[in-house]
This record gives structure tokens, sequence and C-alpha cells, in this order.
């Protein structure tokens, strides 16, 4: 699974004197991050430009440190109402392409008051001089239905001839899991690279599976590509499968003298029918198999109760 980089920079106040007065940690707060150069690609070194503003009423004396990935530059003193400019040269790099989410923020000596973060996303482009694989799409957080087809899409750069895309999807198992939960990464198919229509199978919108926890992977797969560490990339971040709803409706007619209901929903799969007079306990009425999207049903039970509910579970 990638890992993207977290690059924080923090501003630790030092230890200081009791004879020296200073503002509120909370006074210091990043206010701008510029990054050198403007347009970055896989490998550049990156430059960061990080200014700070001491937004309070009274001078801040303690001495305090502007951090980026391990590399440090140190202020002594920041007047009130002023913002100083520091530049953090070739802090860090990125070994791959992608829109990434980086924290920058304050960290100081009282964490209740000294913290204040600021959210900034880049975006790495892939090196145009090298053969590469880049998912572009799903590429985190879209919300997915189990049976609808979407369209995954790769960008794709210098392939060897006889090289393949191949798509998998990374998912985890739901649960409280103690250590780590375990993964799984189930083969989608291969193709040439650019659109790829994938009809979600059902089973990926299992209670047994965290539903938040799906990344595209894709591949370079063939005789002209190293088979330790390929060229690769997944999803940014996670996105989600859903099962799609269903619906239950009444129809005209009876069965067994009880009323019959229609469900629609997700065919070739199991639906267990349960039932309530309350809308809050739930009891299993019956289990129907949904061949081709409609299928119709009854509660012969249904009489013995003066008002009844109904939902629909489905069993992927």
């Amino acid at each position: 699974m990638k890992k993207f980089l977290a690059v924080i920079v923090a501003l630790v106040a030092l230890a200081s004197s009791p004879f020296i007065t200073t503002s509120r940690a909370t006074d210091l707060v990043v206010c701008s991050v510029r990054f050198i150069p403007d347009v970055i690609y896989v490998g550049d070194w990156i430059t960061t430009v990080v200014t700070v503003t001491n937004a309070g009423t009274s001078n801040y004396t303690n001495p305090f440190s502007v951090n980026v990935q391990g590399s440090a530059a140190y202020l002594s003193f920041l007047p009130a109402g002023a913002s100083r400019s520091v530049t953090i040269s070739n802090a860090f790099s990125f070994g791959e392409p992608g829109t990434f989410s980086l924290n920058f923020g304050i960290n100081a000596e009282d964490d209740d008051l000294g913290n204040n973060w600021v959210p900034v996303s880049m975006t790495i482009h892939p090196d145009t001089n090298k053969t590469f694989v880049w998912v572009t799409a799903p590429n985190g957080g879209e919300h997915l239905l189990a049976g609808k087809t979407y369209t995954i899409t790769t960008v794709t750069n210098m392939l060897p001839v006889g090289t393949t895309v191949q798509l998998s999807l990374y998912y985890e198992l739901a649960g409280n899991c103690h250590g780590g939960c375990e993964a799984y990464e189930d083969i989608i198919g291969s193709y040439q690279g650019g659109d790829f229509q994938w009809t979600v199978p059902a089973k990926y919108a299992s209670s047994t599976i965290n539903h938040n926890s799906y990344q595209i992977r894709a591949v370079l797969v063939g005789t002209n590509i190293p088979p330790v560490n390929p060229p690769q990339d997944y999803s940014d971040q996670f996105f989600n499968i859903e099962a799609q709803p269903c619906l239950i409706s009444a129809k005209q007619g009876t069965a067994s003298n009880s009323p019959v209901y229609e469900l629609s929903g997700l065919s070739g799969f199991s639906y267990e029918i349960q039932g309530s007079t309350n809308l809050i306990d739930w009891m299993s009425v019956k289990t129907i198999f949904n061949a081709s999207g409609v299928v119709s049903f009854s509660d012969e039970y249904s009489t013995n109760y003066p008002v009844r509910f109904y939902r629909a579970l489905g069993q992927y």
C-alpha cells in the first residue's frame, strides 16, 4: 500500500528564562506556505517557504525553530504584528506521482495553546522521461455502488513492447483489528491503459469489509518490466463501495390471505426480509432470492399484528 509523505512544519518554543515575558503560543500562526519549483515532478527536491506571523499584541521573545522534514531554521524574536518568511531548501522529495495532503503548523510548549495547523495539498507530476503508470480515477473520496459500472482511468508513459497494465482492488476487512486489519488485493483485469470499464461486484458491499478502505492499484507487467518493484501506482486516497439501495413496495392482490410485496434491488443475490411493529425491534421473516432485479414475497404471519413494517438486507 502506498504511503504518502506527511510533511509537518513545527514551530517549537525552546526553554525560556523566567524573567522574559512572552505572548501566548497561539499568537504564532503559519499564514502561508509556498513550494519551489511551482510545478513539481517525481524526484524533485522541494524548497519550502513558510511565512509566520505573530498575531498577538506582545513580542514573542522565546527562541523557536521552523522545521520541515528534519531540516530547520531558527528564529529568536518575532515582534507583535510582524511576519517572517523562512526558507527551507531541498527539504524533501516524492518518489511517486499523485496529490498529497500535508499538514503544516505550530507545535509549541503548551499543546493546548500552541498548536495551529494549516492543511496544504500539492500535486506531484510523473517524470515524463521515464516509464510510469498513474491512477487518476477513482483516486479518493468517490462513492461507488455495487452492481454499477464505473471507469477506471490510468495514465501511462513510455511503455515497452509487450507491457500491459494490471489493475487490482486493495481493501481491508471490517471490525476492530488489533495490530492492523488484514488486507486483500483482488485482480480486476489487464489492459493497455486509458479507460477500463469495471462493474463493481456485489461482494465488495459486504458488511465484512471496511467500505471506506478501497484503492485501485495499477502495476505494469510484461517481459520488459522488472519483476521486483515494477512501475506502479495506487489511488491517492481511499474511496467507498456501498450496496445498492433496494425498494419494497406493496402490490395488488394477496397470497394465503396476506398482502403481497415487491422488492427491487441488485439481481443475483439473496435478501433477508425482516419485520417490525415499532421500527426498533426487527425479526427475520424469510430469505428470498432476487434473480432478475424484482421479486415478490408475502408474510403469512402479518395478520397476527395490528401493524407491520418491512426492510430487506442484502446477503452479498
